[in-house]
């Protein structure tokens, strides 16, 4: 969750870097963790569960960072798991 969330701000952060790759590889990480929820129902527990979104939100930002090079990124979650998970979604 924290690689799939720490690249949809380099989608929409970063609009001249958008291709193909990285639609792919946001798409593999959804598919993957979908994947595991079937595997692990209990897994959708911790979807609600604010202190677990709180510190995967927080890793994703300083991953986002990292990767992007930028300094914009917060420990605020700014999207819903759901929009996440969404596999036609990309932030704008």
């Amino acid at each position: 969750m924290v690689v799939l969330i720490g690249r949809l701000p380099e989608w929409q952060y970063q609009p001249d870097r958008r291709g193909a790759s990285l639609e792919k590889m946001i798409r593999a990480q959804r598919k993957e963790f979908a994947y595991n929820l079937e595997e692990s129902p209990s897994l959708r527990v911790k979807l609600q569960d604010g202190i677990w979104l709180d510190m995967v939100w927080a890793k994703a930002a300083t991953l986002a960072a990292t990767e992007t090079g930028l300094d914009c990124f917060t420990d605020a979650v700014w999207s819903t798991s759901q929009d996440v998970l969404e596999l036609i979604w990309l932030p704008e």
